[in-house]
């Protein structure tokens, strides 16, 4: 749809950007040659938020505003550079490729129009958990913080834990059989409270 995508401050704040794609794919690349540390698993070049709209604009073909918008819905200061050291990661994996944001941005439109094709062919519906993503986007706008792309991430997994997997009693949250869920990527809490609501 044609709406205003907001950014906050300029928008030259920037930053790393990767698909998960790619991060399962150098997690298998580590496991394969034996790195036994950490390394920084990031895309070859870090981008502005404005650009990465501008980018996603182009991609969708969209006519909608980018609008500057003064105020940064958060108490902390905003850090203009996000980016991360991937020189351990070039050193020890010089054969894993890595798309561009442009790239990965390419290849998640391309799947996302197979996603929906998909399920309207088989089904004549949105594709799965479409419900509990649109909870995860009006939280965040409702916030006016949170982080969607690491909520969007998990909300799949999560549906699948606490609907086939997990044992616990929302009538009874103490029930001493249940089993506990610890979600360590905080930025992503979103999808954990779609889930549960």
């Amino acid at each position: 749809k044609n709406r205003k995508i907001s950014i906050y401050g300029d928008g030259q704040d920037l930053r790393d950007y990767i698909t998960a794609e790619d991060v399962y794919t150098a997690v298998c690349e580590t496991i394969r040659v034996g790195l036994n540390e950490a390394v920084n698993v990031v895309s070859p070049q870090s981008c502005s938020i404005l650009r990465m709209a501008e980018m996603i604009q182009k991609h969708l073909k969209s006519r909608c505003q980018i609008e500057f918008v003064n105020s940064v819905p958060q108490e902390q200061p905003r850090r203009k550079r996000m980016q991360f050291d991937d020189t351990r990661l070039r050193a020890r994996l010089p054969r894993l490729k890595i798309r561009d944001l442009s790239e990965g941005i390419a290849l998640c439109m391309e799947k996302l129009k197979e996603d929906l094709s998909f399920a309207q062919k088989t089904t004549g519906a949105a594709p799965p958990n479409a419900g509990l993503r649109k909870k995860i986007v009006d939280v965040v706008y409702k916030a006016q913080a949170g982080h969607i792309p690491s909520a969007f991430s998990i909300i799949d997994i999560l549906e699948y834990l606490y609907a086939r997997v997990l044992k616990f009693d929302p009538q009874n949250p103490a029930w001493p059989e249940r089993d506990y869920f610890i979600l360590s990527k905080g930025h992503a809490s979103a999808a954990l409270y779609a889930t549960l609501a």
